[in-house]
């Protein structure tokens, strides 16, 4: 199968999930293909009632080495798994809603096709991304399912 010229992957970079992004060598990306690696980093705020205090994680000091490490981290698993005529692009988002961010950011790329993995197993797709992405996103989707819990 062939995708378009503009593909988004959200990516989960942690350990136990990188074995899943092997799958994508087995797609045939169009040449000249814009790849869009995106993570969406989950921000956590805490209001406090007393003294009308509030921060949020993570802190601004520590966003850019996150940002610089995650983007690292995405450029490597381009190198590893997607052709090399296609252009990779690589994005670390920050949002406390990070399903909510991911299909903004699909729809502000005008994405073709968009590429998830789903991470469990019982139901359809229950409370996953691959979910929230059927329902609130116009865009196509390939769901990689994980074979070793079907």
């Amino acid at each position: 199968m062939e995708f378009g010229k503009r593909v988004v992957i959200a990516v989960d970079i942690a350990k136990e999930a990188r074995g899943r992004f092997d799958e994508l060598k087995e797609i045939h990306f169009s040449s000249g293909s814009d790849v869009h690696l995106v993570y969406v980093f989950q921000e956590i705020g805490f209001n406090f009632a007393i003294d009308a205090y509030s921060m949020a994680y993570p802190l601004a000091d520590d966003r850019l080495a996150i940002e610089k490490s995650v983007n690292d981290a995405l450029k490597k698993i381009g190198r590893e798994v997607l052709p090399k005529d296609v252009k990779v692009h690589t994005h670390c988002i920050f949002s406390e809603n990070q399903k909510e961010k991911l299909c903004e950011v699909v729809e502000e790329i005008k994405a073709d096709v968009v590429i998830l993995a789903a991470r469990k197993r019982h139901g359809i797709f229950e409370s996953s991304f691959a979910q929230y992405m059927l329902k609130h996103s116009e865009r196509n989707l390939l769901i990689l399912k994980d074979r070793q819990s079907v």
